[in-house]
């Protein structure tokens, strides 16, 4: 995972599921917003983003193709 983020004292490129977690959950916290009233539980949304992810297997070493879960979240679909 590699995030491009604030960081102290600019911008900057910082890696690792501690980053991705907030980001995703961001992104869980935007889409649901732009849709009041309907009403997903934790299994609806979770299928929604990895349908939905961007495959990230052919952006990585070889050694991690298979390994990189749904992909990369995506909030334009």
């Amino acid at each position: 995972v590699n995030i491009y983020s604030t960081i102290t004292g600019g911008y900057g490129a910082l890696s690792g599921t501690s980053m991705a977690c907030p980001h995703v959950a961001g992104a869980v916290a935007l889409a649901l917003s732009t849709h009041p009233g309907v009403r997903l539980d934790a299994d609806q949304v979770k299928k929604c983003f990895t349908s939905t992810a961007k495959n990230v297997d052919n952006v990585n070493a070889a050694q991690y193709q298979g390994q990189l879960g749904a992909g990369c979240v995506t909030l334009a679909n």
